[in-house]
């Protein structure tokens, strides 16, 4: 029997959203059960979904899955499942200025900002992912992108790795500018 056969039934079973990545299959995978949640998605109930897509992305080796994982119907549902909780967290709400849009920033080497859906409400975290993507790509320069958001538009806010990540389709990030820096 297929691993997927094997999680799709497992998923009929599934007590918490936390279940999913613990089950064996995942845990004994190279890539931490990614592979599985971008190919069952689609099974796993709508009460366990929104968490179980929040622990895909705190997941180090989400970028692997970048494609599978920020697909504009992927984030649509997300999005709708997660309404509440974004509208009632009071950080990001405190962040938002009077017409609802929140600053968020994207440190990088590449032009990939027209197409990343991680930001960060924090320009430290931004500078510290320029410098770290730069040593990574040996350059002496790196890209800070600043851009607006409306609250309504976010995905996901994840705090939990502690940098204040914003999940939100690309589209929707408006009046983009981005500064060099050298180091």
């Amino acid at each position: 029997m297929k691993e997927t056969d094997t999680l799709e039934k497992y998923i009929k079973k599934m007590k918490k959203p936390s279940d999913f990545f613990n089950h064996h299959i995942c845990r004994s995978s190279l890539y931490g059960g990614i592979e599985y949640f971008v190919t069952l998605y689609s099974k796993i109930p709508e009460r366990f979904l929104y968490e179980i897509y929040k622990e895909a992305l705190m997941k180090s080796i989400r970028h692997k899955f970048k494609k599978q994982l920020f697909t504009e119907k992927l984030e649509r549902k997300i999005k709708a499942l997660g309404k509440d909780e974004i509208l009632s967290n009071t950080n990001l709400v405190n962040l938002a200025d009077d017409d609802g849009f929140i600053t968020v920033y994207r440190g990088h080497t590449d032009d990939i900002e027209y197409t990343s859906a991680s930001w960060t409400a924090n320009e430290d975290f931004a500078h510290r992912f320029g410098k770290r993507h730069a040593l990574f790509d040996n350059l002496p320069y790196y890209y800070v992108t600043k851009g607006r958001v409306n609250i309504d538009d976010i995905v996901m806010y994840i705090t939990e790795k502690g940098e204040d990540e914003i999940i939100v389709l690309p589209k929707f990030v408006k009046e983009k500018t981005r500064e060099i820096f050298e180091f």
